[in-house]
């Protein structure tokens, strides 16, 4: 990453359901306190990440992932999972997990970037995920 921080800009990795881009994107410009956010999105990203099996789906978000973290000149990137999710059917307990472990994989990727999980509730309330 170049070593000008922009305060102005976040990254998140959001599920590709239409109904939690903008609660992910207004709670992230929210917390950060900035006024852009970059959205990399694919389905099931909690998932994909928290497994590790799928290396040309990972390669293709990290590199979406990179390209925002360098363009953009930001460290803060969030990765984002939600309840009622079409694909990825598993009860919200175990979303959760897998958002914890997709956190922890991109803390050990990204080591200079400040990571955070997001979750989308049924109500469709965005929140910080604890870790």
């Amino acid at each position: 990453m170049k070593s000008q921080y922009n305060s102005d800009h976040g990254t998140i990795v959001n599920c590709m359901d239409g109904k939690v881009q903008l609660p992910a994107i207004d709670f992230s410009k929210h917390i950060w306190k900035v006024s852009w956010v970059d959205v990399v999105t694919e389905a099931v990203p909690e998932k994909i990440l928290s497994e590790a099996k799928d290396q040309d789906t990972i390669s293709r978000i990290c590199q979406n992932i990179e390209a925002s973290l360098c363009g953009q000149q930001t460290k803060r990137l969030a990765i984002v999972a939600h309840s009622g999710c079409d694909i990825n059917r598993v009860s919200d307990d175990k979303k959760k997990e897998m958002l914890r472990r997709a956190v922890g994989y991109l803390k050990n990727r990204y080591t200079d970037a400040d990571v955070i999980g997001i979750w989308v509730d049924g109500k469709i309330k965005a929140s910080k995920i604890e870790l």
